[in-house]
């Protein structure tokens, strides 16, 4: 009995050493490609510069005296400060360095979402307010100046939204977490085993009655009704919390991006997040009877078999 006991425990410490190992790759695989990345951006950036520089500048009159000051620049950086003065004065937003920018990317086959800004002087020119988000990591910023003293006079910022399935788009990346996922099924199917033969199959109900015949059980999360019963995990979980907190079981769009924490984000975007979640919750509330319906242009509500909403509160 005891050397099963001790095959049951080494076993599981395999698993979990197997996961970790798994999870230890992956991390390592995925900050070698993003820095790639980064890589490969950081140079589509300065190809947009000189495209953008050869394209809408086309005539060039430049007098320089070093004699003229006491802390001279180098000549190419006193030229480039010029080109991108005049290129900042044409397009203060910077939106068709962006543009250039993107189309690079494009041709390199990188799908990754751009954002430009510039500073003038004391003056910072947001092109876009992505800039400030915390999903998009500044990749270079280039300054250029016309003194060695102070700050500098002009400086350009690019920064760059790598998604995470980019950073997994590799076979042997989904053959780890193929590897990770046998040896997690592995370890709980060995604790499933541990447990008595003998179980008493009926779940007593108990929880708060949200409408007559329904009971929800946060601790335990689930949905009890006429003997039967739901257990709801992750976002689901998340969104059915947020539908009985509000009285009429109605969840505007509005708190749905609260629950992804998505602040500013594209309305469409939540939308398409919500549909997803929602059509998963829909497949677990339809063995109760419980409906989710869609207001248009609103968000969603909750219907139950045997109670009105006006009626259950």
């Amino acid at each position: 009995m005891e050397s099963n006991h001790k095959k049951l425990v080494n076993s599981r410490w395999a698993c979990l050493i197997l996961a970790g190992m798994v999870a230890a790759l992956e991390v390592c695989f995925m900050l070698g490609q993003r820095y790639l990345i980064i890589q490969d951006c950081k140079t589509a950036f300065g190809e947009a510069m000189t495209e953008e520089k050869d394209k809408f500048i086309t005539l060039i009159v430049f007098q320089y005296d070093s004699r003229n000051t006491e802390d001279p620049v180098p000549v190419t950086e006193c030229m480039e400060w010029g080109n991108q003065y005049y290129l900042t004065l044409e397009d203060s937003t910077r939106f068709r360095l962006d543009s250039i920018f993107q189309e690079k990317l494009h041709q390199k086959d990188i799908p990754v979402l751009t954002a430009v800004g510039c500073r003038m002087g004391e003056q910072y020119i947001q092109g876009s307010s992505l800039l400030a988000h915390p999903d998009y990591l500044a990749i270079t910023e280039k300054t250029w100046r016309t003194s060695l003293k102070g700050k500098p006079d002009l400086t350009l910022k690019a920064s760059v939204h790598i998604p995470v399935v980019l950073l997994l788009h590799r076979w042997y990346t989904y053959l780890l977490l193929l590897l990770g996922a046998i040896g997690w099924l592995y370890l709980v199917r060995r604790k499933t085993a541990d447990l008595p033969v003998h179980q008493d199959l009926t779940e007593e109900i108990s929880g708060e009655e949200i409408v007559p015949g329904y009971y929800w059980n946060d601790r335990q999360r689930k949905l009890f009704h006429e003997g039967l019963a739901i257990e709801l995990k992750g976002m689901s979980l998340l969104y059915f919390r947020a539908f009985i907190r509000n009285s009429d079981f109605s969840l505007s769009y509005g708190q749905i991006a609260e629950i992804h924490q998505a602040g500013k984000v594209e309305n469409s975007v939540v939308k398409t997040r919500a549909y997803q979640i929602i059509k998963q919750l829909k497949v677990s509330l339809k063995e109760l009877d419980v409906e989710v319906k869609s207001i248009r242009e609103v968000g969603y509500q909750l219907h139950f078999s045997e109670a009105s909403v006006s009626s259950s509160k």
